[in-house]
This record gives C-alpha cells, structure tokens and sequence, in this order.
C-alpha cells in the first residue's frame, strides 16, 4: 500500500475501535465487519468497507506519540458525485499510546489504491468473510 505524506500527530482524534487487540495480534489485513467499524464510518450509509491491519514494529510508519502499536485502516466510500470514480479510498492510522488510549489520524490519501476509481480496489480480494 502506497500513501502520500503523513500528518502530524498534533491534528489525530481520540478514537474507540474496540477490535483493536485482534488486529494487533497479526500482520495479516482483514476486512472488518460493519459492527467493528468506527463509529463515523459505521455511522455513514456511504462506507463500503473498511480493511485492517497492523503495521511491524520496524515499518517507516510511526507516531510521534508513545505508542505501542500502529494500525492501519483502508476504507472504501462509495461517492456517487464522483461518477464516473465512485470508489474513494483513504488511509487512516491508529496509535495505541502507552496509556492504552488511541487515536487515529486525518484521512491520508494513498496512491495505492488509486484515491479515485472506477472499480472497487483488489485489496479486498480474498480476505473471506468480513470479522
């Protein structure tokens, strides 16, 4: 997964995503079912999906705050003023602070997956049933 530059941590929001533990279990992506979104996605009729997973240690994504863990979140909005690219992605991080507090960063458009599409990414392919 390709992304654009990343921001600062000092605009990233507090964030509940209860799933969380399992997704830090594992490098593996997985699509999350719809009662394990966040609540501004899950609250949305325009989200789709949403993928996850959690990033290694030594990945050249961090936080700048102190955190345990990184997570990743891709979510796909279906946008139907886009036509004809009605598929929208972006990237959002979740840190873990030492505290067990999370927070999650502004949408970071990614270049892989296309931010705008026509069709619906490959990311999802073959990742079986949402969890």
């Amino acid at each position: 997964m390709k992304m654009a530059a990343i921001s600062s941590t000092t605009s990233w929001k507090t964030i509940d995503l209860p799933v969380l533990a399992s997704i830090e279990k594992t490098t593996n992506a997985r699509e999350l079912a719809n009662e394990n979104w966040p609540k501004w996605a899950s609250g949305s009729t325009q989200f789709n999906r949403v993928l996850a997973y959690s990033l290694p240690t030594d990945s050249k994504l961090h936080s700048t705050l102190p955190s345990s863990n990184l997570t990743a979140l891709l979510t796909e909005r279906i946008d139907m003023k886009d036509d004809p690219n009605i598929y929208n992605y972006n990237i959002y991080l979740v840190a873990e602070t030492t505290s067990g507090k999370l927070y999650q960063s502004p949408p970071i458009i990614p270049t892989d997956p296309a931010h705008h599409s026509s069709r619906p990414s490959t990311w999802f392919d073959e990742l079986g049933s949402p969890e």
